[in-house]
């Protein structure tokens, strides 16, 4: 949460690792999904639990954020 605070991309949702299982239900199944955290690590591991739970088009943000903000200025 402190870093979504600090940095998020616009329309984001706050979705912290622990909390995706109890949350599968709530997240859209018709449209692509991005996950991205502060560098990339917990995204990737986000991205194999929904694959795993049968989503078909989740892609992961190299690098995290930090990299977005990087290329974004």
């Amino acid at each position: 949460p402190a870093e979504y605070a600090e940095l998020h991309i616009d329309g984001a949702r706050l979705l912290p690792l622990p909390a995706l299982e109890a949350e599968l239900t709530q997240l859209p199944r018709d449209r692509p999904l991005l996950c991205y955290c502060l560098s990339g690590a917990r995204s990737q591991t986000a991205v194999q639990r929904l694959r795993a739970a049968g989503f078909a088009e989740v892609a992961h943000l190299a690098g995290g954020i930090l990299a977005y903000a990087a290329h974004a200025d």
